[in-house]
């Protein structure tokens, strides 16, 4: 690595990153650290980061605020596609991409020579983290902005078009029910779900549908039984 004479570092006030802020300046002769911190709605861990940042050798602190574009480009764009991960909602995994745009954004900004983070080689934050800013230094594209996680997105999107109405809920005793939805665009219509004389629903309809879904296991009889008959 190139002489390192300003680091950017993601900031939370912890051990780890307020323990790499002199250690960073010992091994990179007295390097400029600037801290970033971004608030994606921890509230009450931002007090006093500043004094501890400066306290522990930062030349200033960024505390920004990413609230409504954490909420907005990927909380919900999240939620949207229902995903988790092992049965968990995603929480602090999707914050990592966020932040990692938002030190290299102040990175470019500070005319910085390096960014860091302070989370430790045992968990996968270290990848998280690593891989925002490898592919974040030139377009800002780590996997949360790689062309799959878009193109995937864009078809959750268009999948949702028409996702709008009303859900009632019941609570009881810790219980969180369903109770009924309503849409104007639901598909489900009585008047072709019924089986009532008068309904759309034809049991003719069903004869082609039966004898196509049962042409393989009934092609699988023929010719286990002519094979059986050899």
């Amino acid at each position: 690595m190139s002489e390192v004479k300003k680091v950017v570092l993601a900031y939370s006030g912890g051990l780890d990153t307020s323990i790499i802020i002199p250690w960073l300046k010992e091994h990179y002769n007295n390097c400029e650290v600037i801290a970033v911190c971004g608030n994606v709605g921890q509230k009450g861990e931002l007090e006093g980061l500043e004094e501890r940042a400066k306290a522990s050798g930062a030349s200033k602190l960024y505390i920004e605020n990413l609230t409504d574009e954490f909420v907005e480009d990927y909380v919900i764009p999240t939620m949207q596609a229902g995903a988790d991960y092992e049965g968990y909602l995603l929480g602090t995994s999707f914050a990592r991409p966020i932040l990692a745009k938002r030190v290299v954004e102040i990175a470019r900004a500070e005319g910085a020579d390096a960014v860091c983070h302070g989370s430790t080689g045992k968990g996968n934050d270290q990848v998280r983290f690593e891989l925002a800013i490898t592919f974040g230094e030139l377009v800002y594209d780590g996997q949360w902005f790689s062309p799959l996680r878009k193109a995937l997105s864009a078809f959750v999107t268009s999948t949702q078009e028409h996702v709008t109405g009303k859900v009632r809920l019941e609570l009881y005793k810790g219980n969180l029910i369903n109770a009924g939805v309503w849409s104007p665009f639901s598909l489900y219509r009585e008047d072709i779900a019924t089986f009532a004389a008068g309904g759309d629903y034809k049991q003719s309809d069903a004869t082609g549908f039966i004898s196509i879904y049962g042409l393989p296991t009934k092609v699988q009889a023929i010719v286990n039984s002519e094979k059986e008959g050899e």
